[in-house]
């Protein structure tokens, strides 16, 4: 089984997964490293390390964070000491000193020590003792932005099985070359996702009388992703639910993200599964599609919740929001049971309303619509991190589709995502 320490948010980390790292002897490797402390710790004896974090512990620091970031990412667990073996192996926490302060100290300072800044780094002090003491724990993510220097010795580094070692300009020539090379595979995905969509689209208004739109999500990995067989597994298969979502200044009460549909069905495609969500009542349908590469499509489609008036699309933007946060939720599902809980996406939004061949006097749900002009229309991109931020990402999305409606709204939208 996998272990929580390894494969949960960073943020959700607490004594407990620490101390199963200990219990189960977890190994240093590609993705792992222990470090009883910082220098300051004297003899390893103490039970709790001096305050002071100097030049030399943050050189120590940088280098395996650089390592992490030039290859798969990984996490570092400040606080733990080893037992020496072939790998080392987890053998008992040697509590921080203040962890959750220092913690945020060097969050910081690393910030202005690696070359090029990295996009994302985590840096949070989890307390296992009484007094607040305990291990601080580092997570990096594979960077987009590789190769990365640490500044404290100006050295690029790498990841060799247990070790972190310098790069030399071979190794940075070929890291730079195989990034560039997967930017342009990341461009190939959102092209192959939004020519398949548009197709879906197309056959859509083709049969539509009154007109509609359609949506499409598109989360493709910034990293080389393999999820092997995923149809029949449910810790991985994607599904909707209903949601509850609180929008300030603008409601004063919750607002559920309600999805409407009549049963699902599942269904394996190449390489992927998919399931298919339909209210043919109401000439809504929409689908999820996760491929083994990680890339996941939301599509949806409505005929009769919207209305053409000018040339424009009444669309309900709590459904939206609710297609959205369903993708970031499954996003977050995937790389839990995948154990890539540092693994980040990029977001592509697309909207395409219809005009139709007469008019629809529907007046659709009462709530927070904007009308739309008719026409394809594609946000710019969203980069998906850790899952605090999904907020911040769904207040973004339906400001910029209300911006495009020529309405000003601001405001601010909280999601319980029903994650565990």
């Amino acid at each position: 089984m996998a272990l929580g320490a390894l494969t949960k948010p960073v943020q959700d980390l607490t004594a407990v997964e620490i101390n199963e790292l200990i219990s189960s002897r977890a190994q240093e490797g590609e993705s792992v490293e222990f470090k009883a402390g910082f220098s300051s710790i004297g003899s390893q004896n103490q039970s709790v390390v001096r305050d002071r974090i100097t030049n030399d512990d943050q050189a120590s620091l940088l280098k395996e964070i650089v390592a992490f970031a030039n290859g798969y990412g990984g996490r570092l667990f400040v606080g733990v000491a080893e037992r020496n073996g072939s790998p080392p192996e987890a053998d008992m926490v040697t509590p921080i000193a203040n962890c959750v302060d220092k913690a945020d100290r060097l969050q910081r300072a690393f910030g202005n020590l690696i070359d090029p800044p990295m996009l994302r780094l985590d840096v949070v002090g989890i307390p296992t003792e009484l007094d607040d003491s305990g291990v601080i724990v580092i997570d990096v993510p594979r960077s987009i932005r590789a190769p990365h220097m640490s500044k404290r010795d100006n050295r690029a580094y790498r990841r060799r099985g247990t070790e972190s070692v310098p790069m030399d300009m071979r190794d940075i020539q070929d890291m730079t070359l195989r990034l560039v090379s997967r930017q342009s595979e990341i461009k190939e995905e959102f092209a192959r996702c939004k020519k398949e969509f548009n197709a879906w689209a197309d056959e859509f208004h083709s049969e539509n009388e009154v007109g509609g739109y359609c949506l499409r999500l598109s989360f493709v990995p910034l990293d080389d992703v393999d999820l092997g067989q995923m149809h029949g597994n449910s810790n991985m298969r994607p599904e909707f639910i209903n949601m509850v979502s609180e929008w300030k200044n603008t409601y004063t009460n919750k607002i559920p993200f309600s999805l409407m549909f009549v049963g699902y069905q599942d269904r394996p495609i190449v390489r992927g599964t998919s399931r298919w969500y339909e209210y043919p009542a109401q000439g809504i349908s929409f689908v999820n599609y996760l491929r083994e590469n990680g890339v996941l499509d939301v599509w949806f489609r409505c005929r009769i919740y919207s209305a053409i008036r000018e040339n424009h699309v009444d669309v309900q933007l709590e459904t939206l929001g609710g297609l959205l946060a369903n993708g970031l939720r499954n996003v977050e599902r995937v790389r839990r049971h995948a154990g890539l809980p540092s693994l980040t996406y990029g977001l592509e939004a697309q909207l395409r309303a219809f005009r139709g061949h007469g008019q629809s006097d529907y007046d659709g749900w009462r709530g927070f619509r904007q009308s739309l002009p008719v026409g394809d229309h594609v946000l710019p991109p969203f980069p998906i991190g850790r899952v605090d931020g999904f907020d911040g990402i769904v207040t973004q999305f339906i400001t910029d589709w209300s911006n495009l409606a020529g309405s000003d709204w601001h405001g601010e939208i909280t999601v319980d995502y029903g994650l565990d």
